[in-house]
């Protein structure tokens, strides 16, 4: 069984776990948070997005084909990674915070010129607490296990402390960088608690807060300062139907503070017997129609990630896709916002997006 299959069980175990023994949680009133609207005149209503590399779009032949597929479907957004899990920063500026993680030869400036020369909704995704250059080059900012040593997931890669401020402010300094340079909103991703190697040994410094109430700490601190952006984030699928899965994210807390919230609802990640579908792989539109309906009922603002990719033997191709989109208009209604397709290998077909 490779690494990837592990670690993909181990996530699966501990979500069903949540999902079988639910434990409620009191939210109660937060303080208002000011969210800006939009700035930017050519932004879209709907956003319908594609996720890419951060250094995908360096030749000028793959642009072609981004912009091909725009011209031929319903895609008008782009996700683009400007800071992903390795710790890598795909920025060309100059700061020296950020030294040792920029990458410099991706002109990205550049980049976002090209995309909003086409008419094109530019999303940066920064990914938040896995990351190891920070976590190698600050260790005090690491999370450590009960000897004091720096934590490994299975994947091998250290975390950042998802409690610590200067890790946020090194966060929200990558965002603002991106936004000066174009983007047109900032999506973040893992932030969150670790699901995956071994938890029992985490020392965590949460002084006498729950995850959520860190997270939800955090929240504000990025909303107050990035105050006019556009942010989204990613949570976990089943935030859509259980209020507390482990890991600090909790879906009605979430859309308080970020413009969308952005449940990643593949198929192929729900455990079997999800809904009471034996293998939910297979069943893309009652998944994302039930996960998806039942956040309507709490919140407004989803604009979802839908599954573009293969994974343990099954194949997503057109139907499958089409599936998911269906479901998430079907299910979201007049609070349809679009969506975001995801595949790791920047592969995307026009032919699977048309109707």
């Amino acid at each position: 069984m490779n690494k990837k299959i592990i670690i993909l069980f181990s996530v699966l175990v501990v979500l069903i776990c949540f999902y079988s023994f639910p434990r409620k949680i009191n939210v109660e009133e937060l303080p208002n948070t000011n969210i800006e609207e939009p700035l930017l005149e050519t932004i879209p209503k709907i956003e319908n997005a594609i996720y890419l590399t951060g250094s995908y779009l360096t030749s000028e032949y793959r642009f072609e084909k981004i912009f091909f597929l725009i011209e031929e479907t319903e895609i008008n957004a782009v996700v683009i990674d400007v800071k992903d899990f390795s710790g890598k920063i795909y920025l060309n500026i100059d700061n020296e915070v950020l030294d040792g993680a920029l990458q410099l030869w991706v002109e990205t400036d550049k980049i976002i010129e090209k995309l909003h020369d086409k008419g094109v909704y530019v999303i940066g995704r920064v990914v938040v607490f896995e990351d190891p250059i920070l976590s190698n080059k600050k260790p005090e900012l690491a999370i450590k296990d009960n000897d004091g040593n720096i934590w490994k997931g299975y994947d091998g890669l250290p975390w950042t402390n998802p409690s610590s401020k200067e890790v946020w402010d090194y966060n929200i300094l990558v965002a603002k960088e991106a936004l000066n340079l174009g983007f047109d909103e900032i999506n973040f991703d893992y932030i969150r608690f670790p699901t995956d190697g071994n938890l029992k040994i985490i020392n965590y410094t949460l002084e006498g807060k729950t995850k959520i109430e860190t997270m939800e700490e955090f929240y504000i601190y990025l909303r107050n300062n990035l105050k006019e952006a556009n942010l989204s984030i990613d949570l976990f699928g089943l935030t859509t139907l259980v209020n507390d899965i482990g890991v600090g994210q909790n879906i009605e807390i979430a859309s308080r503070y970020f413009n969308y919230v952005c449940p990643m609802v593949y198929p192929s990640h729900y455990a079997d017997g999800f809904a009471g579908y034996l293998d939910p792989s297979e069943y893309p539109y009652e998944v994302v129609y039930k996960s998806l309906d039942e956040a309507n009922k709490k919140v407004g603002n989803i604009r979802p990630w839908l599954q573009a990719f293969n994974l343990m033997g099954y194949e997503y191709k057109k139907e499958e896709i089409q599936a998911q989109i269906k479901a998430t208009k079907d299910a979201l209604g007049e609070n349809y916002n679009g969506y975001m397709l995801w595949n790791s290998k920047n592969e995307y077909f026009s032919e699977y997006l048309k109707d």
